[in-house]
């Protein structure tokens, strides 16, 4: 589902990655450690289409995504991120938030909702979340978009999707029921964080990015997440990769664990990444 291939990047003469492959197959999880600023988040804005590599490719359900330049743009990949910061719209309820992006990913859910997200609100230049689609033309951006936080469902059909769950089931699942109809601003960090999760959970990707997840969470919010990623975050149509410093989530999600090691990722137990 997610095969990277020799992904190298580099920023201001430091090689942040290094020759980076990767295969994930649908229905796989990988857990990616190691420490700040080694190119964690690097790497999962290169498959989003955030940022382009300096080298390399990136396919996505066999389909040439990047290939040392724009091929895909964000929205066109079937990819669903969710960063550290959150990145929820402003002017939309939690339950909004859901709702949007489980109709833009072909399913109803039976509450009010926006019909579409405007691209005065949510373009690449704009806020964060669904940007419209542009076409198949294998146009691209001018430049990358700088969002924070991205959920774009992929419009194009495929055999192995099966549903995501609705907004509603993630909603109790995360604990979020009884806020379903306040704002982003009046949440705290934690529940934020819970949003954030859904969101990308919903949008039905075929790649699902998290970054960090758990971090900074009180253990209720640990706890709910925890179960949530446990219930959906492995699926035969989708292949997630979740960025993480806890200990042990690989384990629990009966994940891989990949590391980062000089720009490179390492799995523990295999040959490892090679000379240089």
């Amino acid at each position: 589902m997610l095969r990277l291939e020799n992904l190298t990047r580099t920023f201001a003469n430091r090689i942040l990655l290094d020759r980076i492959s990767l295969h994930l197959e649908a229905g796989g999880v990988a857990v990616i450690r190691g420490p700040s600023g080694c190119g964690k988040t690097t790497l999962l804005r290169l498959i989003a289409g955030l940022d382009r590599p300096n080298d390399g490719r990136i396919l996505i359900g066999g389909e040439r995504v990047t290939d040392g330049a724009w091929l895909l743009p964000p929205w066109e990949r079937g990819v669903a991120l969710a960063f550290q910061d959150d990145g929820l719209w402003p002017h939309l309820t939690i339950r909004q938030h859901l709702d949007v992006l489980a109709a833009a990913a072909g399913r109803t859910t039976g509450s009010s909702a926006p019909a579409a997200v405007s691209p005065a609100d949510t373009g690449p230049g704009g806020p964060t979340g669904q940007i419209p689609d542009a076409g198949r033309a294998g146009r691209s951006p001018a430049s990358p978009p700088t969002s924070a936080s991205l959920s774009f469902p992929d419009s194009r059909p495929s055999p192995a999707f099966r549903p995501s769950p609705d907004a509603g089931s993630l909603l109790a699942d995360l604990g979020l029921t009884a806020l379903a109809d306040r704002y982003p601003a009046t949440l705290s960090g934690g529940e934020a964080r819970r949003v954030s999760v859904a969101r990308a959970l919903v949008a039905a990707p075929r790649v699902l990015l998290l970054d960090e997840p758990l971090a900074h969470l009180d253990a209720a919010s640990r706890t709910l997440v925890e179960q949530a990623l446990l219930r959906h975050g492995r699926h035969p149509g989708r292949a997630t990769l979740i960025v993480s410093h806890e200990s042990g989530l690989e384990t629990l999600l009966g994940a891989r664990l990949l590391e980062f090691v000089a720009g490179r990722l390492d799995e523990p137990g295999s040959p490892g990444p090679g000379p240089a």
